[in-house]
């Protein structure tokens, strides 16, 4: 194996292939600092056999570990310090973090290994807007935002050409930004692995543009919104049409797509062909994840082993959260030790740039 250049791990016939695991493990752990090369891949342990920090080499769909390995470099949750790691009885990983919330609820798992399950993507969008009452929440643009942006791990195919982007075997992503909105209204109206392609097929067009005709006074001012400013003005006043006083015109579980898609047709929709720059990060992002939502209201997607009541915390160096789970605890000396296995890595919204960083 390679990092910068150099290798991490040379053969050594004498050791049986646990040892093998956990040394490569531990050799890459040592030369990065972090764990954010290695949790994709640790999703995929479930040998008894190997510490939970040790990924098992030898898992299925190893492509995919690695196309989420490679797209977390595109994160930096915790800054840039790189931390003191050490490692204890060949198994103990020791290295500083620091807690940011804990998991209020969950979505189901994404389980298909090939194309998207459109009945857990639906569900998720169920789970989601029961718990934020999209139909009560005049910030219901804002939490659309927040909803699609985590579907993808707020990531964008882009084509390998491009420059200044993290290559991704066959593809390219890039982070997602605001004007990437019709992109994900055209996977809406387009993809077959879509849950909203019914709703798509009902609201976009003439009924959704009628809709929209009650923002014209803004557009007419604004032109197309090009500042967060704008697009949360513009978006306040199609939730203003759509759901006046807290009624909405339209039935509830429709709304937030109705608000994104509408928010979307302010700009020209992408052909059905660009479809891709959605369905691949959606794939990649959500495969073997639940949707989550924390106490603090954060949503984010995380292991498939994860549990309500579990915490997120972020480990100095790495460039996602991570959630870690309490297996025991024991004094030594007077000195009170905790144990955790580790879960997983996840993508938790709002907090991937070092926002985190502010509260501690």
């Amino acid at each position: 194996m390679r990092n910068s250049g150099r290798y991490l791990a040379h053969p050594d016939y004498t050791l049986s292939t646990t040892q093998v695991y956990q040394k490569t493990a531990w050799d890459i752990i040592k030369t990065t600092k972090s764990l954010s090369d290695l949790a994709p891949y640790v999703l995929g342990n479930v040998r008894n056999d190997l510490p939970s920090w040790v990924p098992d080499w030898s898992a299925t769909n190893g492509y995919t570990y690695r196309d989420h390995a490679e797209s977390t470099k595109l994160y930096n949750a915790t800054g840039s310090d790189l931390p003191s790691i050490h490692v204890y009885e060949d198994h103990v990983l020791q290295m500083p973090g620091f807690w940011i919330d804990r998991i209020a609820s969950i979505g189901d798992t994404m389980l298909s290994d090939g194309d998207i399950d459109i009945r857990v993507l639906f569900q998720w969008y169920q789970h989601f807007i029961v718990h934020f009452q999209i139909d009560r929440n005049p910030e219901a643009f804002n939490m659309g935002d927040a909803f699609w942006r985590t579907l993808c791990a707020d990531l964008v195919a882009v084509h390998s050409e491009a420059h200044d982007q993290e290559s991704i075997s066959d593809l390219t992503f890039r982070r997602a930004n605001d004007f990437d909105l019709p992109l994900f209204a055209s996977w809406c109206a387009n993809s077959s692995s879509s849950p909203f392609r019914e709703y798509c097929d009902r609201v976009v067009g003439d009924e959704l543009r009628l809709e929209y005709e009650h923002c014209r006074a803004h557009f007419t001012r604004i032109g197309h919104p090009r500042t967060e400013e704008q697009f949360r003005e513009i978006s306040k006043a199609y939730y203003s049409f759509v759901s006046p006083i807290g009624v909405p015109r339209v039935d509830t579980t429709s709304l937030l797509i109705r608000i994104i898609l509408g928010h979307a047709l302010s700009q020209p929709l992408p052909p059905r062909e660009h479809t891709a720059a959605m369905s691949s990060p959606i794939k990649y992002a959500t495969f073997r994840r639940k949707i989550f939502i924390t106490r603090e209201n954060f949503i984010g997607l995380g292991p498939a082993e994860m549990k309500v009541d579990d915490q997120i915390y972020l480990l100095q160096g790495s460039r996602t959260p991570f959630i870690p789970r309490q297996a025991k605890e024991e004094c030594i000396n007077g000195l009170l030790k905790r144990y955790y296995q580790l879960v997983g890595d996840c993508y938790m919204h709002g907090v991937m740039d070092g926002e985190a960083l502010a509260r501690v």
